[in-house]
């Protein structure tokens, strides 16, 4: 017996591709990217009233030691020379710069001891 061959049509071989469009996004989809507020520092300069601190500060409230460092930093007190307001955490009893420690309270805890 023979055998019968058919012509392919060479079209219908190859598989027609589209392009994803689950990979695709529209620009029109992509919601904006919410902006972010920057923490601002006062580093370098006294706090003010118009600065948002709800911290009263005891003129005399200062280091006790000329080389009593900010627990953040490492900065000195003896090297001071912006007049920095420095906070003294009331578990700890080590100090800190105000900007550093971010204090808005009178009795600051420092981090370490939260």
């Amino acid at each position: 017996m023979g055998t019968l061959t058919m012509p392919i049509d060479e079209a219908a071989e190859t598989p027609k591709c589209s392009p994803a469009t689950s990979n695709t996004v529209s620009p029109f989809d992509i919601s904006p990217v919410p902006n972010i507020k920057k923490r601002t520092t006062t580093r370098g300069r006294k706090a003010t009233s118009d600065d948002d601190i709800n911290l009263d500060i005891n003129d005399g409230d200062k280091p006790d030691s000329r080389e009593a460092t900010c627990i953040f930093c490492d900065g000195k007190f003896s090297e001071d020379t912006h007049g920095e307001v420095w906070v003294k955490c009331v578990m700890c009893q080590m100090w800190a710069h105000l900007d550093c420690a971010g204090a808005e309270t009178a009795s600051y805890v420092c981090d370490f001891c939260k």
